[in-house]
């Protein structure tokens, strides 16, 4: 279940640079007018990638930690 979740969160983590790559490619090629939807797709992308950093680090540690408790 925790596979699960992480899988179709990295998915989605995905997605989202992808459709940031390509907003960027349409600006550039004149396809898309709108500055702002392109920023802001970018800025989503980002955010996301921030967030799975950001978790993983925290996975890491978490492990870690378990790892140096003596039993």
């Amino acid at each position: 279940m925790f596979w699960n979740i992480l899988k179709g969160s990295l998915y989605k983590v995905n997605n989202l640079q992808h459709e940031a790559d390509q907003a960027g490619k349409d600006l550039a090629l004149g396809k898309v007018d709108n500055v702002h939807q392109v920023m802001a797709s970018a800025q989503k992308a980002k955010l996301s990638l921030d967030l799975a950093s950001s978790v993983t680090n925290k996975a890491v540690e978490a492990y870690k930690e378990v790892m140096r408790i003596q039993v």
